[in-house]
């Protein structure tokens, strides 16, 4: 297997040299030494090497390829899909869709529909309507695969901790590019704006990372400032986390879910284990299933000595590091200069500070608001001119929504023309009214209310760690459906995507009760 994976890079360096000595066009060989790289790890393992093309995707800017239509990161993100929904199809494992998954296929389902009355001669589609199809089958089939490939918690650690990675470098790469004023010809870099005063200069741009300016069109705002938000709520959950495992390590818990998931994939009923109160069922279920060698692995790995060296060699598992991570994509957020979100990333703390009982975490919400205050001596202004702007986006959107509130404007005759795309409301449920009609809105609160109620049900039964991460996704749920009314950032942009794969983490953390068992919140 390992011959394999070196043989595969191998041939991707040689693809990437030829392409870029043919075509001169460097972002078509890199796009091809990722897909390469992406294969070697595949060969390794399947979940590492979907966090890897998943994270090349959230880091490239919406650019096409070459001189064709296809736009690169959708590209990775199809794969991503097809990839996730082969295995779970050739698997053995049982599917969980969970209740969200399937209104989320009920949206499909009636997108689908809607698609199909626009092939009658009478009627045309809207581009935003085939486009809202494209995105809510992404994203189903993104939230499937993660359910699939991360089922335990070493795995849903690695995918938070790629979040991490990739806000940080948009956000040492934008910080970068501020200081030096800097902008490529694909945008990438910072974004002209208006001016805006800060404390220390006056300046007329804002930060974007590598994602560009190409999403604004779409999101209505700066596309890396929500997946931000996600990230710097993650990084605090992984700082609580530490926090709470230095004063209780626990040395057999991360252990004992390896051999539970062991269990699980061999089709053993944890529940029914669970259940009974017979230990020689226990017993004749880890001689039957796991065998001698997996309680050798298990008795290996529990011990103090083992878990101390495995603990104390990740760079992420220092409090220091993550801290300064921390403190760098705040900073990056405050140099966005989207005045809501940083209202929502402090609403978003304050959330987690009262369901942690944390009085630091509602200090650090407050000092931020201080900070906030003391950088933008016209902080309110600026944020009462964005709810403006937004507010008159609302209006000349329902007024193009009450012409057929019912159907909406996604289907119109065929000699009727479509608003102009730079009339395009910048509110997800506006947009999702506008062109997918009462039903459509009605299906997407549906999904965003099951989201919701299963985030909070897992979270009442939970404790422990499992309790931290899922307080760490009802605060991003609860940010991104206060920012859904400023923008369409619920569904369009990298952060959609992270938010709606997020429901695929609690799905799992709802059907494997082992996943992060190990100590009990006091």
């Amino acid at each position: 297997m390992a011959l394999d994976s070196a043989a595969t890079l191998i041939v991707g360096v040689v693809a990437f040299a030829l392409t870029l000595a043919i075509t001169l066009d460097l972002f078509a060989a890199l796009v091809i030494l990722v897909l390469f790289i992406f294969l070697s790890v595949l060969a390794q393992s399947f979940s590492r090497g979907w966090l890897f093309l998943l994270g090349m995707a959230l880091l490239l800017p919406p650019i096409k390829l070459a001189q064709t239509e296809l736009w690169i990161h959708n590209s990775f993100f199809i794969i991503l899909g097809i990839v996730g929904i082969m295995a779970v199809s050739f698997g053995r494992e049982k599917i969980w869709w969970g209740r969200t998954g399937l209104y989320f296929l009920g949206m499909i389902l009636y997108l689908g529909l809607l698609l199909f009355i626009s092939l009658s001669p009478q009627v045309k589609s809207s581009n935003e309507l085939k486009i809202l199809s494209f995105t809510v089958l992404i994203y189903f089939s993104l939230q499937i695969a993660l359910s699939h490939f991360f089922q335990t918690q070493k795995r849903i650690k690695r995918f938070f901790l790629v979040l991490v990675v990739i806000g940080s470098l948009h956000s040492v790469f934008g910080l970068a590019s501020f200081w030096l004023s800097w902008q490529n010809s694909l945008g990438m870099g910072v974004t002209p704006i208006k001016k805006e005063t800060m404390i220390f200069r006056d300046v007329n741009f804002e930060i974007n990372g590598f994602l560009s300016d190409s999403y604004y069109s779409w999101l209505g705002s700066n596309a890396l400032a929500p997946l931000l938000l996600i990230t710097i709520t993650v990084t605090l959950g992984l700082i609580i986390i530490l926090v709470e495992k230095s004063k209780q390590p626990t040395l057999f818990s991360e252990k004992k879910e390896e051999e539970e998931a062991f269990l699980a994939a061999k089709g053993v009923d944890q529940r029914a284990i669970q259940k009974s109160k017979k230990k020689q069922l226990m017993d004749s279920v880890y001689l039957t299933r796991t065998g001698v060698a997996i309680k050798k692995r298990i008795v290996d790995l529990s011990s103090k000595k083992n878990w101390k060296r495995e603990y104390d060699e990740s760079i992420f598992n220092s409090r220091i590091f993550l801290i300064l991570l921390l403190l760098i994509q705040i900073l990056a957020l405050i140099l966005t200069f989207s005045h809501t979100i940083l209202i929502i990333l402090v609403t978003g703390i304050f959330i987690m500070g009262t369901l942690l009982r944390s009085k630091s975490l509602l200090s650090f919400a407050a000092t931020l608001i201080i900070i906030l205050a003391l950088i933008f001596p016209g902080f309110q202004s600026s944020l009462s001119s964005e709810s403006e702007a937004n507010f008159q986006s609302w209006v000349a959107g329902y007024e193009r929504i009450k012409e057929n509130y019912v159907l909406g404007k996604g289907l119109v005759p065929i000699n009727e023309p479509f608003a102009p795309a730079n009339e395009r409301i910048f509110n997800s449920y506006l947009f999702i009214w506008e062109n997918a009609g009462l039903i459509g809105l009605l299906l997407f609160i549906l999904t965003l209310l099951i989201y919701f109620w299963e985030t909070r049900a897992v979270y009442i039964r939970s404790d422990g760690w499992q309790r931290i991460w899922l307080i760490v996704v009802l605060s991003i749920f609860s940010q991104f459906i206060l920012l859904g009314f400023t923008s369409n950032v619920l569904l369009f942009g990298p952060a959609a995507i992270v938010f709606w794969m997020l429901a695929g983490v609690v799905n799992n953390l709802k059907e494997r009760k082992f996943v992060f068992k190990g100590w009990k919140q006091k």
